[in-house]
This record gives structure tokens, sequence and C-alpha cells, in this order.
């Protein structure tokens, strides 16, 4: 859109006459809405001042131009058309926000959702993973017992054997012991008795 500066005059072919973006806007307020207004006056042609107007001390003012020039049947379509465009355009640019909107939402929406469904996956797969951790604990608690009894138990028996073998050793050592004895005993017993025979013969 281009610069508007406070003098500058621009020719509107619905009224027949140059005026500023001000006086136009007061022109068509009400019956018009500012951008609509605002687009009509880039469609009008810039005014040029002439020197001799310019020069001449009654000049009219531009409200009484106004009030005096006749209305022109093809400026004044040409004005309504450029209004009409303007107003289509603006009409479209909201309907495309709002279009723009509700894509928008929709796709915020649906990213709620898949955000929702994945915690809710999250979640259930944690608590899952928890209960498979609890299980293995139980039972890896449950196998270390049954091991803990089982060694006790092997440790009980082993050592009742060694106590039995101790005894079966210390019981076989006294026999030994009592055999040797016997033996000592025996062959001195016949050694005396040998002596005794050579004697008598």
């Amino acid at each position: 859109m281009a610069q508007r500066t406070p003098v500058e005059r621009r020719f509107d072919p619905e009224q027949g006459v140059a005026c500023t973006f001000e006086e136009m806007s007061s022109n068509y307020a009400g019956k018009y809405k500012k951008k609509a207004i605002a687009a009509y006056w880039e469609e009008c042609e810039v005014a040029k001042a002439k020197r001799s107007n310019r020069k001449k001390a009654g000049a009219k003012s531009t409200a009484e131009a106004m009030a005096e020039a006749k209305p022109k049947a093809k400026a004044k379509a040409k004005a309504a058309k450029a209004i009409k465009a303007a107003k289509a355009r603006a009409a479209k640019a909201k309907a495309d926000a709002t279009k723009a909107k509700a894509a928008a939402a929709k796709k915020a929406k649906l990213a709620k959702a898949k955000a929702r469904k994945a915690a809710a996956a999250a979640k259930t797969a944690a608590k899952k993973l928890a209960a498979t951790a609890k299980a293995a604990a139980k039972k890896a608690k449950t196998v270390t017992n049954a091991t803990i009894t089982k060694t006790a138990k092997a440790t009980k028996k082993v050592q009742k054997l060694t106590t039995k073998a101790t005894s079966a050793t210390s019981a076989t050592s006294a026999k030994a012991k009592a055999a040797k004895a016997h033996v000592t005993r025996k062959v001195k017993e016949l050694a005396a008795k040998s002596k005794t025979s050579k004697k008598t013969v």
C-alpha cells in the first residue's frame, strides 16, 4: 500500500473531485468499512494541482466542489467495482484466516490426542515392566531361599557323615589295637610253651 501524506489529494471518480484521504474517509464513513475505503483510495489517481487554481484567491473548498460536481455514471460504476473488489478481497482474507484457524485447531486436537495415546501406552508399558520385574524378583527370592535351604541340609548331612566317619575311624582304630595286643599275647604264649617243651625233652 502506497504511503499517504497529509496534503496528498486523489481524484474521486464517484464524487468527481479531488480530496485527501481524511476527507474521503469522512465522506464514506458509515457507508463502507475502513479497509474498503483504503482499497478504494489506492485505486484512485493522484490529483495534479494546477498553478492557476493555486493563484486564485477565491478558490472553492473541496466540500463546495463536491456539492457542485455532477455525478458521472462511468466513474461511479468504476468506483463501485473497486469497492466491491476490495470487499471481496477482505472477505476472502477473512475466510482464509477462518479456514487456517480451523485447520490449526484440528491439527492441535490431533496432536493432543496422539500425545495422550502415547502417554497411555507408555504408562501401560511401564506397569507391565514393573509387574515383570516384581515377578522376577519374587522368583529369584524363592530360588535363593530354596538354595539356602538345600545348602543348609547338605551341610548338615556332610557334618553328620563326617561325625559318623570319625566315629567309625575311632572304633576301627580301637579294634585294631585290641587285635594287635591279642596277637602279641598269643605269640608270647606260644614262645613260652616252646621253651617249656625243649626243656622237658
